[in-house]
């Protein structure tokens, strides 16, 4: 069985979440493991953009690492169910929001996601 060194968790965390794109979704759907991008539709208009992630900071002695990104959108009219994370358009991993719809009325509506990462051991 392989063992990560202490010291090798950093620099993993920190290549894992390199080119990672943040995207919301509008279609009604709760994540499966089995999902593939194919199973969301991306948010379109509404001055919406996908956003690529900053290299995600990392906190050693916490094992975190975190970012907050923000939308704001031009327009409104519709309803936002989460996000889903991608690297080269293969699906990493996605979210559904909690209180899921999110919905878009107005321009100057804003959408903030907070995305953790921990490594645990």
């Amino acid at each position: 069985m392989a063992v990560l060194a202490y010291r090798g968790k950093k620099p993993l965390a920190e290549q894992i979440t390199k080119d990672m794109v943040l995207r919301l979704f509008v279609n009604n759907k709760t994540p499966l493991e089995r999902d593939s991008v194919s199973n969301y539709v991306e948010m379109n208009g509404y001055g919406y953009f996908s956003k690529e992630l900053p290299d995600l900071k990392w906190n050693a002695k916490k094992r975190i690492s975190e970012v907050e990104e923000f939308f704001v959108f031009n327009s409104g009219g519709v309803d936002v169910y989460g996000y889903y994370v991608t690297i080269d358009d293969v699906l990493i991993w996605a979210e559904r929001f909690e209180d899921a719809p999110y919905k878009v009325r107005k321009n100057g509506d804003s959408l903030k996601i907070k995305l953790k990462m921990r490594i645990k051991g």
